[in-house]
């Protein structure tokens, strides 16, 4: 029986373990890490590499240069893998991580109108004349849809691909070119919005196809850039003082806003925010500087890791609900490096229900079974039964 059979025969006495929600046993408290974060360089293709985004399993994408205008996304699922784009095309970027997907544009240097890729079990596949942003639970995707007017000009409209069907979003009423970033698991789609005459976007929600300007923080123009499960928005808008601040908008249930939050600046006048967990735990950049920010408070990353790294982390691009993060930023001469960020102290609350129990066990394992990034537990390059103990005693840290 293999290491993964052998583990996957653990769902049996699931129960067991967590009859008490996977509590630890009384015992000497663990010493606390001394940095929050461990920081793993993804490699390189020979030039620069960004990561854009991170899928639940741990599997991280973005795009790598190759050589000078050679671009090429790739999936890293404990290895760098280049994925080609399709002929004729000769570049690509991958822009979002999907459920088991990669979704990415392919194009060639020139080109007005992208292709959409989805790729998965290996496999590239064309998804029609768009960029993927984001993607559902359900295998919606969302994003942008370039258009070349008979006049020569380029109009971009937010779209949406369900059960293989490309629709247009609408605008705003009298509005012009929008965009859409990322969608919730109950349809509700965030990005930005020409108003009528406007010239700059404002942060907008559609549900059920029809659009709500969500304002901003005080000034004019914003984009909403990411939404969670609890109907958390975030972004940036400007404030009173124009300048661009990252943001966190409290939804209602008919998508009126609740509150909203200006997350401040890492002492720069600007900040973004890129996307946001489960936990309402929201990452980005401000001054150049990765930023989480999270119980109320802005944090520069970079003084979350080791600093004997070499690492200067510049922007934080994407976070699961784990607690990773990715992004890029620079190491020991290299002027555009991609990272990857796992807690130092994890939480076994993979499914945020608030609870470590059977339910997050049987989670673990499945993903292990699958060889997934996530599998890796305790991120010694192995998968293997130090993993399972390593999640549960990450349970007392919950």
């Amino acid at each position: 029986m293999t290491m993964r059979l052998a583990m996957m025969s653990v769902l049996g006495w699931c129960p067991v373990v967590c009859a008490q929600g996977l509590k630890p046993s009384p015992g000497t408290p663990q010493p606390l890490p001394l940095y929050p974060y461990v920081v793993r360089d993804l490699g390189s293709f020979g030039g620069g590499i960004a990561a854009t985004d991170i899928a639940e399993d741990g599997t991280v994408v973005g795009w790598g240069v190759v050589r000078r205008f050679d671009y090429q996304m790739f999936v890293f699922d404990g290895a760098l893998s280049p994925l080609a784009p399709l002929a004729p095309r000769t570049q690509a970027q991958a822009t979002a991580a999907g459920d088991g997907a990669v979704l990415g544009a392919g194009y060639s240097m020139g080109d007005v109108v992208p292709e959409a890729l989805i790729a998965s079990a290996g496999l590239v596949e064309p998804a029609g004349p768009f960029v993927p942003t984001g993607a559902g639970s359900d295998g919606r995707v969302v994003g942008i849809r370039p258009m070349l007017t008979g006049d020569g000009f380029v109009v971009e409209s937010a779209c949406e691909l369900e059960a293989g069907v490309l629709s247009v979003l609408p605008t705003l009423p009298g509005g012009h070119d929008t965009a859409a970033f990322d969608t919730s698991d109950e349809g509700w789609i965030v990005g930005s919005a020409f108003g009528p005459d406007a010239l700059v976007p404002t942060p907008v929600l559609w549900i059920d196809g029809s659009p709500i300007q969500l304002g901003t923080l005080g000034g004019q123009g914003g984009q909403a850039r990411a939404i969670n499960s609890r109907r958390q928005v975030v972004g940036w808008a400007r404030d009173a003082a124009d300048e661009p601040h990252a943001f966190l908008f409290e939804l209602g249930p008919g998508g009126e806003v609740l509150t909203r939050t200006d997350l401040g600046t890492l002492d720069a006048k600007a900040s973004h925010a890129r996307d946001i967990n489960c936990k309402g735990v929201v990452v980005g950049t401000s001054g150049s500087h990765a930023f989480v920010y999270r119980d109320g408070q802005m944090i520069d990353l970079n003084s979350r890791i080791d600093p004997a790294s070499g690492w200067t982390l510049v922007d934080a691009t994407g976070i699961n609900d784990a607690g990773q993060i990715v992004g890029y930023g620079h190491r020991e001469g290299q002027p555009l490096a991609a990272f990857v960020l796992t807690p130092s102290i994890r939480s076994a609350d993979l499914n945020c229900d608030t609870e470590a129990n059977a339910t997050d066990l049987r989670l673990f394992i499945e993903r292990f079974a699958a060889g997934a990034p996530m599998g890796d537990w305790n991120g010694d390059g192995d998968h293997d039964s130090n993993d399972l103990l390593a999640f549960l005693a990450s349970c007392t840290w919950r």
